[in-house]
């Protein structure tokens, strides 16, 4: 098997930015080849042994649930308390994407000029907030979510939040100010 020729590929850390055609990746060198990517990060990922993996499948299943479950509840939040500083209230329907149905992006509409929507929500948000009301179990069968906005705080979330508490999550009641924007990282 004949080896791959090294071409460079440039690395920079955060803390040098990145230019044209390079990709950020903190805490590795300036300029990694393909053959030697092994070899720079070594020492900088945990070793991982495919048993010890297997052994913890389920707490790693359950964990990432729980951080979904979280999640879930934070953005929801975020969502409601978007929706009232857009003065967005009473029923919503929320179409997610069907691109097969030729509806490529989801599409929130509300009782309020479509203007008002497209001012406080992008097509990212709109996809996001179908999938996190799909997840919160308002629909699961790919259709329109319709629902009253006051249903976010008086139903959903409570139902995220009793989930988290079951399983022993603290904190919950605690949970940041939803008008406070959460950056997954």
């Amino acid at each position: 098997m004949s080896e791959i020729p090294a071409r460079p590929l440039q690395v920079r850390d955060r803390t040098s930015g990145s230019g044209p055609g390079s990709a950020i990746a903190a805490g590795v060198g300036r300029f990694v080849s393909p053959g030697n990517l092994h070899a720079a990060l070594a020492g900088r990922l945990p070793a991982m042994d495919i048993h010890h993996l297997l052994h913890q499948r389920d707490a790693i299943l359950r964990q990432a649930r729980l951080a979904n479950l979280a999640y879930a509840h934070q953005r929801l939040g975020e969502f409601s308390a978007r929706l009232a500083r857009a003065g967005i209230t009473g029923e919503i329907r929320l179409e997610p994407a069907a691109p097969a149905e030729g509806r490529p992006e989801a599409v929130l509409q509300a009782r309020c000029s479509p203007a008002v929507v497209a001012e406080h929500f992008l097509e990212a948000d709109e996809a996001e907030f179908a999938d996190l009301l799909a997840f919160a179990g308002s629909r699961t069968d790919g259709e329109a979510h319709v629902l009253d906005v006051a249903e976010i705080e008086t139903v959903l979330r409570p139902a995220l939040a009793r989930s988290l508490a079951r399983e022993g999550v603290a904190g919950v009641e605690r949970s940041p100010d939803p008008g406070l924007r959460f950056r997954p990282s």
